[in-house]
């Protein structure tokens, strides 16, 4: 029994230490270590007054990526993830973040399979004439402060491996209020700011996922 109870106790010290190790490693990295980015939108909606930790964050893809692997995650794909932290206007003393995480990828006819996906670049909803001007392309980003993706990109704001240029993204925010931190949560997490109100994120907002 003795021994028993001594293996479970170094079992959980090693997975203390990992989970500390990697929320370490976490706690340098940026938007800009992502080794490759998909397009997508999101399908689900939310809302920092309402949110709470748990909540599910859904996006389906809108682009083809060819992974360095060999594999493809095809347009269409399901990306979910939920939101690791949350704080509305009200609470945070006037200060508005949530926290998102993407954990899982679906590939139609493929098992569902654990990723560690991060926002690196989101865009308001297109509106008519956006989608009338060019069907193939993407709204653009462009804050200043943001890193150049150059892991996920091979350099600036073009598309990354496997994908269109004219369907690519610039890093960062372009939804009004929202600022996309360059830097990511303890946990891994990507983090968006509220300048003055509460966030909302609406279904169809187009989005750019980096791959750890």
């Amino acid at each position: 029994m003795q021994n028993y109870q001594k293996i479970i106790a170094i079992a959980a010290l090693g997975w203390t230490a990992t989970v500390m190790q990697a929320r370490l490693s976490y706690a340098q990295a940026t938007t800009s270590d992502v080794k490759q980015a998909v397009l997508a939108e999101l399908t689900s909606k939310l809302d920092t007054k309402s949110a709470k930790v748990g909540d599910v964050v859904s996006a389906k893809t809108v682009a083809e990526l060819k992974q360095a692997d060999g594999s493809t995650i095809r347009k269409g794909s399901k990306l979910t993830g939920k939101v690791t932290e949350v704080e509305s206007k009200s609470a945070g003393n006037g200060m508005v973040s949530v926290a998102i995480i993407f954990d899982q990828l679906e590939v139609k006819g493929e098992p569902q399979k654990p990723i560690h996906g991060i926002l690196v670049a989101i865009a308001p909803r297109p509106s008519l004439s956006d989608q009338g001007a060019s069907s193939g392309s993407l709204p653009l980003g462009s804050t200043k402060d943001v890193g150049t993706m150059a892991a996920a990109t091979g350099g600036g704001p073009v598309a990354p491996g496997g994908q269109d240029k004219s369907e690519s993204m610039q890093p960062g925010s372009t939804v009004k209020g929202v600022k996309l931190d360059t830097k990511l949560a303890a946990d891994g997490s990507s983090v968006l700011h509220g300048s003055d109100k509460e966030i909302h994120l609406e279904s169809g907002m187009k989005i750019q996922v980096g791959l750890m």
